[in-house]
C-alpha cells in the first residue's frame, strides 16, 4: 500500500526525470541529511540545495542519468531499484 514514504520517493523521481536535480531540495527538511556515496554528506537545506545544483553540472559532463525500474513502499519507508545509464 502506497503511503507518505512512497508518495515522496516518487516525487524524487518525477523531479529527476525531468532532468533538473535542483528542485530535488525542495523535498528535504532544513535539518536533513544527504549521504552519497561519491560526493559526501551534505547537512541543512542550504548544502543540499547546493548538491542537486551540482548534480546538473556532474551528470551533464558524463551525459548520464538514472531510471526507474521498481518502486514499492508505504507510510514509512520505500524501496526501490534502478538502473544508471551514460
Amino acid at each position: 500500500m502506497a503511503g507518505d514514504a512512497y508518495d515522496t520517493i516518487k516525487r524524487f523521481w518525477e523531479i529527476q526525470d525531468e532532468g533538473d536535480y535542483a528542485p530535488l531540495a525542495e523535498l528535504f527538511a532544513d535539518d536533513a541529511e544527504v549521504v552519497d556515496p561519491v560526493y559526501g554528506t551534505f547537512v541543512g537545506g542550504e548544502a543540499i540545495a547546493g548538491f542537486f545544483a551540482m548534480m546538473n553540472d556532474e551528470m551533464a559532463k558524463v551525459d548520464a542519468t538514472f531510471g526507474l525500474v521498481e518502486m514499492s513502499g508505504d507510510d514509512a519507508i520505500s524501496f526501490l531499484t534502478l538502473d544508471g545509464f551514460t
